[in-house]
């Protein structure tokens, strides 16, 4: 098994991870997160500094979407919601792909960076030039392609015989 996600999906992929070695359960294989969202508090610089490079998440989108998901009490601190607070040892190898041009690019280099000091067997890879979720346009330009093939070959390096779905 493989937990994967992008944007928010990729929050809470990382976000299950945390629960899943917390609650003892049998881990996965690993995890990808591509694009993800990881702090609902948008502490990152470049929530503010990409905002004009990005075309797909705004600061704004971002809070909006954050305050609807956390509900009245929610606490945007939380590793359940916002994972990037939480402990990140003992997880499965984890794969970070985020674009060059994301608002939510610091989520991804902070994440990769406590993954790295937890001597995460996963790696961090960013993507020059690209914005928000960019393996989602597959069928329109080649950088999408490769992102999807690379995320691919990770799996199947801890998932050996499998071909992606």
């Amino acid at each position: 098994i493989a937990f994967a996600g992008d944007s928010a999906g990729g929050g809470l992929a990382l976000s299950t991870l945390l629960a899943v070695r917390d609650e003892g359960l049998p881990a996965p294989a690993c995890g990808v997160c591509l694009s993800a969202l990881t702090d609902l508090t948008h502490s990152g610089a470049s929530v503010s500094e990409r905002a004009h490079r990005d075309p797909f998440v705004t600061p704004q989108g971002s809070h909006n979407y954050a305050l609807r998901y956390l509900g009245p009490d929610g606490d945007p601190r939380d590793p359940r919601a916002s994972p990037l607070f939480g402990r990140f040892d003992n997880l499965p190898p984890v794969l970070v792909m985020v674009g060059s041009e994301e608002v939510l690019y610091d989520d991804s280099v902070r994440v990769a960076e406590k993954l790295k000091a937890a001597g995460n067997a996963g790696r961090f890879e960013e993507w020059p030039e690209m914005t928000h979720v960019w393996p989602s346009f597959y069928d329109q330009f080649p950088e999408a392609k490769d992102g999807v093939a690379r995320a691919a070959a990770f799996i199947r390096t801890f998932i050996p015989g499998r071909e992606a779905v």
